[in-house]
């Protein structure tokens, strides 16, 4: 099955409710046919609209068993989740949204021994509120952690100009450069 393929058949309900269900229904799908199961996973994690209807698909019905099935494919699904602020309100939602995730932790051994920052805030998190705000905090770290990589690259530096510059359009203030005023 080509990508184009996979995107068709997925932008259709009944198929992407069969093709979910040939690797969840199936509990040894993931032994037998390994490359299939981890190729429609990655593809839906790639791609954020398919992701959303993934885990509504998950959640509508109640098919948390993903974490005993798939334990591999949970981490995943959470974390890409936690990546976007917008992905994060369209999926969990709510502290009923929050309560199924923690369902899928806590189904998952590697999950509830975490030592993950994201994971141990939804472990954690009395409500929905709490965890949107600590994750939130989370993901621009992880932005901030990014940028000063990129910032401060010994492989292929910066001048001090552009670097400046850099970060003058990223916080909107103007830096004072060397014998400038």
């Amino acid at each position: 099955m080509t990508e184009d393929q996979l995107s068709k058949a997925l932008n259709d309900d009944i198929a992407f409710t069969n093709l979910f269900k040939y690797i969840s229904d199936l509990r040894d799908t993931a032994s037998q046919f390994p490359h299939r199961a981890d190729a429609l996973f990655q593809y839906v994690t790639d791609h954020p609209n398919q992701f959303i209807r993934l885990f509504k698909y998950i959640s509508d019905l109640r098919v948390t068993t993903i974490a005993g099935q798939f334990p591999q494919y949970v981490k995943t699904l959470i974390k890409t989740t936690c990546k976007d602020p917008a992905l994060f309100d369209q999926i969990i939602k709510n502290d009923s949204g929050l309560s199924e995730i923690k369902t899928m932790i806590s189904n998952n051994d590697e999950l509830k021994k975490s030592s993950d920052p994201i994971i141990t805030i939804l472990r954690g998190a009395p409500d929905f509120q709490t965890a949107r705000s600590f994750v939130k905090r989370q993901m621009v770290d992880a932005k901030n952690a990014k940028l000063g990589l990129f910032l401060n690259n010994k492989q292929w530096p910066l001048s001090r100009d552009t670097r400046n510059e850099i970060l003058e359009f990223i916080s909107g203030d103007t830096i004072t450069k060397p014998g400038s005023r």
